[in-house]
């Protein structure tokens, strides 16, 4: 019987993005992620089959790491691996806040919230950390870079 974990990495494997069903495969990624961190759903919409889903530390491993490979090859799921809370893809999240510098702003900006959830800032000192100040997420991004790589 195919689980929730398998019909995700499938459907991100043949939907395309943008498509109802890839949306909809990386919003129940991201839903699994908090039910496996012990979360509960007050109403945040998770659909029947995060709701109805086993969660196990197997499964949960194959779709982050089905994740990792979907975003080295290009994909948008940062806001489903943000939801895990793992400080290991602190490089994954670097990685695409080098490469989305000067290139989609909502890949950004979704780097930068991952990288904030693991308790870094890369906003630096600012109040507003919205997405639509691509200007200023740039700024703070290359900064938040600059002072990364002064550390090593």
């Amino acid at each position: 019987m195919e689980t929730l974990v398998d019909h995700i990495i499938a459907t991100l494997r043949t939907a395309k993005a943008g498509e109802p069903a890839h949306n909809e495969a990386l919003l129940d990624a991201a839903f699994y992620f908090e039910r496996a961190r012990g979360m509960q759903e007050l109403g945040m919409g998770w659909s029947k089959a995060v709701l109805a889903a086993r969660i196990t530390n197997t499964d949960t491993a194959r779709l982050k790491t089905a994740l990792v490979e979907y975003v080295q090859q290009g994909g948008d799921a940062l806001f489903s691996l943000s939801k895990c809370d793992d400080p290991k893809l602190k490089g994954v999240f670097i990685q695409v806040l080098r490469r989305m510098l000067d290139g989609d702003a909502g890949q950004l900006y979704q780097a930068m919230i991952g990288l904030e959830n693991l308790g870094e800032r890369p906003f630096q000192d600012r109040r507003s950390k919205s997405i639509l100040d691509v200007e200023e997420n740039r700024r703070s991004a290359r900064q938040y870079l600059s002072d990364l790589d002064k550390m090593r």
